[in-house]
């Protein structure tokens, strides 16, 4: 079995569909509830969760090791997004399109693998420093 956890639903086995039209959603959609999404495979240790950005794309991040695809043609800065209403840092080196993140996320719900995972980093250990910061617009 697996779990979907999002924003606005949690749904037992979702089809290929859904999940499509849940990435198709523009990124005000990802800044509601949790402001992720999380695909939960019975049987396995690793969960993905996942959220979009504009305009950086779909971020990525495998559950409990950390670990993201990483794209070294794109430009690694540091930008936030919040989950369960805190700033999670993240590299926009780390986002995927559209297209990748579908297939992505489509071979984890039928199977429970990851594709690519051998090109996934931990972007606090190669990418980022993790530091206290807020948002910027937080900061006083």
């Amino acid at each position: 079995m697996v779990l979907f956890r999002g924003p606005e639903v949690t749904v037992e086995n979702p089809t290929e569909d859904f999940l499509k039209e849940i990435l198709s959603k523009d990124a005000e959609f990802w800044k509601e509830g949790s402001g992720d999404s999380t695909l939960v495979y019975s049987g396995h240790d690793e969960s993905l969760m996942f959220f979009k950005d504009d305009p950086y794309g779909i971020f990525i991040m495998s559950l409990p090791n950390y670990l993201c695809p990483y794209y070294p043609d794109k430009k690694n800065e540091k930008t936030y997004h919040r989950v369960g209403g805190e700033p999670l840092q993240v590299s926009t080196a780390c986002y995927s399109t559209q297209e990748e993140a579908e297939k992505i996320i489509l071979e984890f719900n039928r199977s429970g693998k990851i594709l690519g995972f051998e090109n996934w980093v931990d972007m606090y250990d190669e990418l980022i420093e993790y530091d206290d910061e807020f948002f910027p617009d937080d900061k006083k």
